[in-house]
């Protein structure tokens, strides 16, 4: 014989007794529920049996969710197999007919008991596990440990103390170990790391902790902060103005320098290029935009020597315009401004830098960083300053489509609006001479046409 025939003959005797166990398990359900649907599932209703006078128990079914309850019907029925086989023989509880049915031949007593004794060391291993339990053992899987069963009187949760005490000797120091292996992050990015790993420390214990390191108080320097005082908030339209200058530049001409006025309520920037930082120069600045918009009622400045000349005090008195300076060395003080100077610089670098030119050529696209920054939203008024300053949207090249038909001259069908009757028709046909995205020349057909 060879070895695919011995694997044939082998996978068939296997599957063989397979179906025949399964005939087994099932002849005996159908015992127990004959016995049961006929009322003598205790075997004639008494309690003991009249010869041996041994107690008589009743047959038990088979249940689908308990794994080992096919066991204990197999067991029961092995046990009455005498007292079952008379009352199959007896014909005043069993007919003819049923009793040929339901008789059972020894080699199926025989199986039967063979796979009770497979089946009694499986019937203390608990029930089959579930998809909790199984994703359970999957995570566990790594531990070396052993399960003891414990009697739930003995089961006794862990007091407050014995947590404390436990918490005190372990997580603190192998929490320290952990920052120390991080190499000293700081609270954000050790709050980060925390959460990204889901280990039991609250934010509260990162900060208690990086505030108690030797090695981070040591080396990280710790900057004093000053209270934020309440700034003076402008409230309507160019009622404040912020002003101040931005270093020398490099330039193609003399205007190395410009003034940035930055409308407070808005926060719309005007920067005008000059060649030196004068207080005239100031004054011809201001009459540009007071003659765009007027007069505002208040000025904020540094104390540049030019802010501070009598002249431009006086020029600022003599329109009602009331003028105040930031403190020595507070720059933050004029905080508006200095932002917006490193703002439409670094929007006019990132221009040059795009087309490959060199910084002197700042000019050129002062208007279209100026166009850029005014058109943005501002975070702080969730609005852009155009639409805060002017209330409506401003107008850009940027973003803007045509529709293909509106690029070149034509016939089109203009909708009409207006109808006499409702047979007229809804469109007219015309000829298209320009367009753009807000407005639209056009010449109607007339009939003669």
């Amino acid at each position: 014989m060879t070895l695919f025939e011995f694997g044939n003959n082998f996978k068939a005797r296997t599957c063989k007794s397979e179906q025949f166990s399964q005939l087994v398990v099932f002849v005996a359900t159908n015992h127990v529920s004959a016995f049961i649907s006929a009322n003598i599932g205790c075997l004639g209703g008494s309690t003991k049996e009249p010869c041996t006078g041994k107690p008589v128990h009743r047959l038990i079914t088979s249940c689908v969710t308990r794994w080992n309850s096919t066991y204990e019907m197999m067991q029961r029925i092995v046990e009455l197999r005498w007292p079952i086989c008379d009352v199959l023989s007896n014909p005043e509880f069993t007919s003819l007919s049923d009793a040929k049915i339901l008789e059972l031949r020894s080699e199926q007593w025989n199986l039967m008991s063979e796979l009770i004794k497979c089946l009694k060391p499986l019937q203390h291993k608990g029930k089959i596990k579930n998809e909790k339990m199984r994703r359970w053992r999957i995570e566990l899987s790594c531990f070396t440990f052993d399960i003891v069963y414990r009697p739930g009187s003995e089961n006794i949760p862990p007091d407050t103390l014995s947590r404390a005490f436990c918490s005190a000797i372990s997580i603190e120091d192998n929490f320290a170990e952990l920052h120390n292996a991080l190499c000293h992050p700081g609270v954000t990015r050790m709050w980060h790391f925390i959460k990204s790993k889901n280990l039991p420390f609250g934010i509260e214990e990162v900060r208690k902790m990086t505030a108690a390191c030797k090695v981070c108080a040591k080396l990280k320097p710790r900057f004093y902060k000053p209270c934020n005082s309440p700034l003076v908030k402008a409230t309507q339209p160019f009622e404040r103005l912020n002003v101040d200058f931005k270093e020398p530049l490099p330039s193609t001409n003399r205007n190395i320098y410009f003034l940035t006025v930055v409308h407070e309520f808005s926060r719309f920037p005007f920067i005008i290029p000059c060649s030196d930082m004068t207080s005239s120069t100031v004054i011809a600045c201001l009459c540009q935009v007071f003659s765009l918009f007027g007069t505002p009622a208040y000025i904020h400045s540094d104390r540049g020597a030019a802010f501070l000349s009598k002249e431009l005090t006086e020029f600022l008195m003599l329109r009602g315009v009331a003028c105040s300076r930031t403190t020595s060395y507070n720059p933050q003080g004029n905080g508006q401004t200095e932002r917006y100077n490193g703002i439409v610089w670094k929007t006019i670098m990132l221009a040059l830098e795009t087309r490959g030119l060199p910084a002197k050529h700042w000019q050129e696209f002062l208007p279209d960083a100026l166009h850029s920054v005014r058109s943005l939203v501002c975070t702080t008024t969730d609005q852009t300053p155009h639409e805060r300053f002017f209330k409506f949207h401003t107008r850009s090249s940027s973003g803007v489509s045509v529709p293909s038909w509106l690029c070149s001259p034509g016939p089109v069908l203009v909708k009409r609006h207006v109808r006499a009757h409702k047979t007229d028709p809804l469109v007219d046909e015309a000829e298209l001479i320009q367009a753009n995205p807000s407005m639209l020349m056009s010449v109607f057909r007339t009939a003669e046409n």
